[in-house]
């Protein structure tokens, strides 16, 4: 089979936006004194993910469980005011990686509402707001910023096994010690991808590094599982903006996650953000002929590399979808027209890139 992508002699449109998530959410009625599974209630990978009116009973036993490694472009949950809080709990071996941002809302009575023995990624900001936080858990809480953590506590230090390692690019706890020494000196100011026709460009830079040895680039087709694909040493202490670069020269096709990390002198890492990114080899694409008469052969050309995937669809004058294959490879394809003389629309897909044309048969 072969792959393909559309252009015309009626004009070309390209669309290249960021992905809209998909939205979703949950509104709990009632007191929760159970314990639920996060994937019995909202099965929603990669989209943007609200839970709404959380609350347990005056003895606070409900609970969510992330049953399974999970990955979300954000998450808010909304407490009840003046309830006990539902706890959330991460078990040891689970990683929830939540792409921007984890925010939570409301004013519950003071409980534990986050027990952690896996690992908690936030890639944005991990924002407490103003609930009184009780943290528990062996694990870890890696996040590119921490804000509203003066209202947190632990009931001990990690070493005794009742509070994560929490590690963070930036962390504003009030002062109170629950970011402790393990907040890492780095202060990224920004990480960005671009694709272009031979691979993708990352680029980060930082603020300030103090015992910076070395960034890690990691590649995760889905999100969840990353691969280290290179180190880039760090400038150990300095004060003063830097800007750091890395060349995938062979990025994945479609759509794909890039993670950064950051490790001291002393092993001590801490995880940035995670960038979602589409990569096409699409380089030009043409249909023809166009005006088709009925019965035609159409045929659809592009210079995609031979793996990857493409989405070949049509779609009528009302908009409502006719014809749609996946195809592999470079080259050309025939299809047989059997459309009826009129207007469509025939687009192309590469992960999020879209390319659409009007095919006119006469």
């Amino acid at each position: 089979m072969k792959n393909f992508i559309i252009a015309s002699v009626l004009g070309l449109t390209m669309l290249t936006s960021t992905e809209l998530f998909a939205q979703c959410s949950y509104t709990q009625s009632g007191n929760l004194s159970s314990t639920i599974s996060f994937s019995s209630i909202i099965n929603c990978p990669n989209g943007d993910v609200v839970l709404d009116n959380m609350n347990s009973n005056p003895a606070g036993d409900g609970k969510v469980i992330f049953d399974s490694d999970v990955t979300l472009n954000s998450l808010t949950v909304n407490f009840a005011n003046g309830n006990k809080p539902v706890e959330f709990i991460i078990p040891a071996g689970v990683t929830v990686t939540i792409t921007t941002n984890l925010t939570f809302i409301g004013q519950p009575d003071k409980g534990k509402t986050l027990t952690v023995y896996g690992t908690l990624i936030v890639g944005n900001t991990l924002d407490f707001g103003s609930v009184q936080f009780e943290i528990d858990g062996t694990g870890t809480i890696d996040a590119s910023a921490i804000i509203g953590a003066d209202a947190v506590t632990c009931s001990g230090p990690q070493s005794d096994g009742t509070c994560p390692l929490v590690t963070a690019g930036s962390c504003d706890d009030g002062g109170n010690g629950f970011c402790g020494a393990d907040v890492l000196p780095i202060v990224l100011t920004y990480f960005d991808s671009k694709s272009t026709n031979h691979g993708v460009e990352l680029k980060w830079g930082t603020a300030s590094e103090e015992n910076n040895d070395y960034f890690t680039i990691e590649r995760s087709a889905n999100g969840s599982h990353f691969e280290k694909i290179t180190t880039v040493s760090g400038a150990g202490t300095h004060t003063g903006n830097l800007d750091y670069t890395y060349f995938d020269k062979s990025p994945l096709k479609g759509r794909s996650y890039y993670r950064l990390s950051q490790t001291d002198f002393d092993g001590t890492t801490v995880y940035f953000d995670i960038l979602a990114v589409d990569y096409t080899t699409v380089k030009e694409v043409s249909v023809y002929p166009n005006p088709a008469n009925i019965l035609d052969m159409l045929t659809i050309q592009t210079g995609a590399d031979s793996d990857e995937d493409i989405e070949l669809s049509i779609y009528g004058s009302t908009g409502e979808l006719l014809k749609s294959e996946v195809v592999h490879g470079s080259g050309a394809v025939t299809i047989q027209n059997d459309l009826c003389a009129g207007f469509y629309t025939l687009q192309v897909r590469s992960g999020q890139v879209v390319i659409s044309t009007r095919l006119v048969v006469q």
